[in-house]
């Protein structure tokens, strides 16, 4: 049970490890894009290649089809970024009478639907995947295993669930052999340790530029690929779609406020930030426009030292 791209390499590799997949299920197809067309969800079209069928109910909840997997022969249901809260009904269908999910964190670290953008957003430096028991509180099931893994400086979110989602395709096989021996051992979360990041959409990724360089540096980087951080300029909303801590400019003026611009260095628009610190803008976007660098929006709007952005 799976949804975006994230779950695509647990997907191939169970297949690949030769388990048997009964059906995949799936999120229904969804309207993308300006033409609004229908399109399928990732692990729908990895399934397709493989071979496997395909079930994309709307709601789960009181799916006559999966509260018996038992009975159609199912004993465990593998659960990777499917993106619908399963009902116990469901939970406890499989023959072993439970469901196992990978998650892209260290749990109890970061439960919720965005734990790769809440590593970032907090500023760790370790991440990891984790194959937990489902249970009714999201996330917060037993551990069966989890790996760790160090988070690059230069990781966007988009890189980072690259990463885990390759880490977590071979815990998974790992976890899921140990189930089939007999020598899964579940362990509780401390529940003491927990921390929870929730959906994100696009307010959340505005920019406020009275905080510090490292987190506005921080929030644009976890906002990569989507919703992507941004702030309303004098020229419409401008995304920021790469930014780097700065060293004041020796051309900036005496006084800065936060989000007025301080210089141009190279290819990069450097802003002042809260905490007397400096912002690096090296790649940008207007709505609706093509990426440019920092200096580049720079130069087009005629932007000076001392002048306000926003």
């Amino acid at each position: 049970m799976g949804t975006p791209a994230f779950a695509v390499p647990s997907l191939k590799a169970l297949h690949a490890a030769k388990h048997e997949v009964a059906f995949v299920v799936t999120n229904p197809d969804r309207p993308q894009g300006r033409s609004r067309e229908p399109v399928a969800p990732p692990v729908k079209e990895a399934a397709r290649e493989l071979g496997l069928e395909v079930y994309q109910p709307e709601k789960v909840k009181g799916d006559a089809r999966l509260e018996v997997l038992k009975s159609a022969g199912v004993d465990l249901a593998v659960v990777v970024a499917f993106g619908q809260i399963l009902p116990k009904a469901i939970r406890e269908s499989p023959g072993l009478g439970y469901m196992i999910n990978l998650h892209a964190s260290l749990l109890p670290r970061h439960r919720g639907a965005a734990p790769v953008a809440g590593a970032l957003l907090a500023g760790d430096t370790k991440s990891g995947v984790s194959v937990q028991k489902i249970e009714k509180e999201l996330d917060a099931g037993p551990l069966l295993a989890s790996r760790e893994l160090a988070i690059d400086p230069q990781d966007t979110r988009g890189s980072l669930e690259t990463k885990l989602a390759t880490l977590g395709a071979g815990l998974l096989v790992e976890c899921v052999a140990k189930i089939e021996r007999g020598e899964a051992v579940f362990v509780p979360q401390d529940a003491s340790k927990a921390t929870h990041q929730g959906k994100i959409e696009t307010p959340q990724a505005a920019i406020d530029w009275k905080k510090t360089p490292e987190e506005i540096e921080r929030l644009v980087r976890a906002m990569v690929p989507d919703p992507i951080a941004w702030f309303d300029s004098r020229w419409g909303k401008l995304q920021v779609l790469k930014a780097k801590i700065a060293l004041r400019p020796p051309r900036a003026v005496q006084f800065l406020l936060p989000g007025q611009a301080a210089d141009t260095v190279g290819e990069d628009l450097i802003v002042a930030t809260g905490d007397d610190g400096f912002l690096a803008l090296s790649t940008v976007r207007l709505a609706g426009k093509s990426e440019m660098s920092g200096a580049a929006f720079a130069r087009g709007r005629r932007i000076s030292p001392g002048d306000a952005l926003a």
